[in-house]
């Protein structure tokens, strides 16, 4: 996975939100993309930034990363 197909995930996900949940999906895709963004060499802020929404939303996504150590997401999750 690039970080353009990051971008383009959590750019739906976020401009999908229903209303008033947009950090709530910022967060859950830092949960569930976790291992896949760990991997790339990109920060937080370039893959919000792929997603055309603000940078700062990269301390949303690590607070999902983090998030992944106390949450497990079943198969039927949708996101």
């Amino acid at each position: 996975m690039t970080l353009k197909d990051l971008g383009e995930i959590l750019e739906k996900m976020y401009y999908n939100a229903p209303k008033g949940s947009k950090i709530l999906m910022v967060q859950l895709f830092g949960i569930k993309y976790a291992d896949k963004i760990n991997k790339l060499a990109y920060s937080y802020e370039d893959i919000a930034e792929q997603a055309n929404i603000s940078r700062n939303h990269g301390f949303n996504i690590s607070t999902g990363i983090k998030l992944t150590e106390f949450v497990t997401l079943n198969d039927d999750a949708i996101i």
